[in-house]
């Protein structure tokens, strides 16, 4: 049952912000940052303090402690097929069903209906699995504009602005999903400011209606780290306005591959000092949760492992080149490996860190042995 809950007094418009607006080329309107009159005081003076924002921190309510506060965006970021949509869909029913966090601890927010904008076109697959979590589908709703018939309008519209608007005004809901950005505001170049425009937008829908807001994201290619290293805030796909609004950014990532193992792990918290890391893993329809230092410490050897094969796999390549006096540089270009690829595996093989900083830097001639000494006549000597 679905308690009774009265959306703030000043209702938001349907554009981005209040004020007067202006559809600029990418089809983002630029507004004022202002949502409705002042709640307090220290929200009408021009400054705050230091005791103003400590209060702010202080009356954080935390639905997931450490994790998603009750009025702020909250940004989940992975790379594909980890399972960030699956994460955030599990979430909804901690608003809807009351289901627990999947650490255990019990929702701390407020419950209500989930809107959920799906802009991946998967939503038969949410379908599945909402049955499989047993969460209700009657309380997870989602938009569609009458002209376009099934389907969910772009972030960047007036209209869509408008239609999550009334639907919020209503008070029945106690969480918005919007899975993905880059799906919502294709129009929207993600390596520019303007991309903050919509994300800034959902903080403001955040903070005007009392709910959190979930935003799913991508890492960059490239970023993805394997062998125990976690997730970082540089590794956030797109402008480092995507970064700049949300309360809290939680990073999912597999340090194995080709594992079922999940680690999360919060890289952006501005209401608290904590800083979640737990690891998981999903077993239809439950989220288990594993050992996370027993997750990093296996991926490590599982790193090392695969630097091995990797390394041998061109040691072989090379192999018939080596130990005929030749510089390492016509050994890389006769057995077409990369310079730097040899010297890492040699270093690799070495197991010695020392080793590859010092074969990267070279010496004069730009030759290294296989111990990681400067050969002073530039040849490729593994004994």
């Amino acid at each position: 049952m679905i308690p009774d809950q009265q959306p703030n007094s000043a209702a938001i418009p349907a554009t981005l912000g209040t004020g007067q607006t202006s559809v600029v080329n990418s089809g983002v309107p630029d507004t004022s940052p202002s949502l409705g009159p002042p709640t307090s005081d220290s929200h009408a003076r021009k400054f705050l303090s230091l005791k103003d924002y400590n209060e702010q921190i202080s009356d954080t309510v935390w639905c997931w402690e450490g994790v998603i506060a009750q009025g702020y965006l909250t940004l989940i970021v992975a790379r594909p097929d980890v399972g960030k949509s699956l994460l955030a869909l599990r979430i909804l029913g901690s608003v809807t069903n009351g289901l627990s966090n999947i650490d255990g601890t019990p929702w701390g927010g407020k419950r209500g209906k989930a809107l959920f904008l799906d802009f991946e076109g998967a939503m038969s697959l949410y379908v599945s699995r909402a049955s499989k979590m047993s969460i209700d589908h009657d309380l997870i709703q989602t938009i569609c504009l009458a002209t376009e018939g099934v389907s969910t309008p772009a972030l960047t519209d007036a209209e869509a602005h408008k239609r999550i608007s009334e639907q919020l005004d209503t008070g029945e809901f106690g969480i918005l999903l919007v899975d993905s950005l880059s799906g919502g505001s294709s129009v929207v170049d993600e390596n520019t400011a303007k991309a903050g425009v919509v994300v800034k937008w959902l903080q403001d829908i955040a903070q005007h209606y009392e709910i959190p807001v979930l935003l799913v994201h991508h890492l960059r290619k490239g970023s993805w780290k394997v062998g125990g290293a976690r997730p970082t805030l540089d590794g956030v796909r797109g402008s480092s306005a995507i970064t700049q609004y949300p309360k809290t950014i939680v990073a999912l990532d597999k340090p194995i591959e080709d594992s079922q193992d999940v680690r999360l792990v919060v890289i952006k918290n501005n209401a608290s000092d904590k800083r979640v890391a737990i690891a998981y893993q999903y077993n239809s329809p439950s989220f288990d949760l594993i050992s996370i230092d027993d997750l990093e410490e296996r991926a490590k050897k599982s790193s090392k492992s695969t630097q091995r094969a990797v390394t041998q796999e061109t040691i072989d390549k090379v192999g018939p080149w080596l130990n005929r006096g030749l510089p390492m540089t016509e050994v890389a270009k006769m057995s077409g490996v990369a310079r730097s690829t040899l010297y890492k595996a040699i270093a690799v093989l070495k197991d010695s860190s020392e080793i590859s900083d010092q074969i990267t830097r070279e010496d004069i001639h730009g030759h290294a042995d296989i111990h990681g000494h400067a050969d002073i006549h530039g040849h490729a000597d593994i004994h």
